[in-house]
């Protein structure tokens, strides 16, 4: 079973760390209006706010991608999700081949990677599906579509 806890724990501690720069720069003085530097410490909250976001989910994303390694199965075996994950760097090798290399070499290595049985299991920890939005609506939707059950056609991702 893999924990959440650290992720959930480091997640509130800059929620926690955002609130109090917030609380602090938004004392009223006597005039009963916030200080002067009560803006930019807003502006600071949102960078902080979207750090901590950008860091859960990576992190998350990490933990999950070293879970499935962890599993020591084949590629073959691995939910169609994360088999993504398994066949990302066969697949970005192929982006940029000559026709002749990309059905002599780059996809016969793609198909006997993806079907590899034993032990071997090609995901790399560092992964993260990007999709050129950067941590936009569709990145979440790629992502959850990515970690979903296999199964799951029905309704929105993540919902």
């Amino acid at each position: 079973m893999i924990s959440l806890n650290l992720h959930a724990r480091a997640l509130q501690e800059r929620i926690d760390t955002v609130k109090r720069i917030v609380d602090e720069t938004h004392k009223t003085s006597a005039t009963g209006a916030p200080g002067p530097i009560s803006r930019e410490a807003r502006g600071i909250a949102i960078v902080l706010l979207f750090a901590a976001y950008e860091d859960l989910l990576t992190s998350l994303t990490r933990t999950l991608l070293e879970a499935a390694i962890n599993l020591r199965v084949s590629n073959r075996r691995l939910q169609p999700g994360l088999r993504a994950f398994a066949l990302a760097a066969s697949a970005k090798s192929a982006r940029d081949m000559s026709e002749k290399k990309l059905y002599s070499t780059t996809l016969p290595n793609l198909i006997e990677v993806s079907g590899r049985g034993g032990h071997h299991c090609t995901i790399d920890a560092n992964s993260f599906p990007a999709d050129g939005s950067f941590m936009k609506r569709s990145q979440i939707e790629v992502w959850c579509r990515l970690f979903s059950e296999p199964y799951q056609k029905l309704g929105p991702p993540c919902a």
